[in-house]
């Protein structure tokens, strides 16, 4: 994996029932879910080729969030950046967090904008 780089994008969605026949008729795009535990996530695929991933929103998002993509990008230390994005006048939304792939922190930009960063352990 190329660091400093786009590496994933995924939907976070309040009905994803929806979102897999809307993404399925537009791109021809299938739908495999994986349970890991409490949570189902979406990998959506193209052919034999990951294009994407989706969650289904839950309460705990609070009801102001409203479905979007979230686009990663990989960088070498999740910690790192972090501090580097808030230092630089962004924001850490979620802190860094160990996920099954790897350890991953959602930030926004200086000017709104958000994202994920994330260290692949896979």
């Amino acid at each position: 994996m190329e660091f400093n780089t786009f590496c994933w994008n995924e939907l976070n969605a309040k009905d994803a029932a929806a979102a897999k026949k809307f993404y399925s008729a537009v791109f021809g795009w299938t739908a495999h879910d994986q349970v890991f535990g409490p949570t189902t996530y979406t990998i959506f695929k193209q052919g034999d080729k990951q294009v994407a991933g989706m969650l289904q929103m839950t309460a705990e998002w609070g009801g102001d969030i409203k479905p979007h993509w979230m686009p990663y990008i990989s960088v070498d230390d999740c910690d790192a950046y972090a501090k580097k994005i808030a230092d630089a006048g962004g924001k850490v939304c979620v802190p860094p967090t160990d996920i099954s792939v790897g350890r991953f922190a959602v930030v926004e930009d200086s000017q709104g904008g958000f994202f994920s960063i994330i260290k692949l352990t896979m």
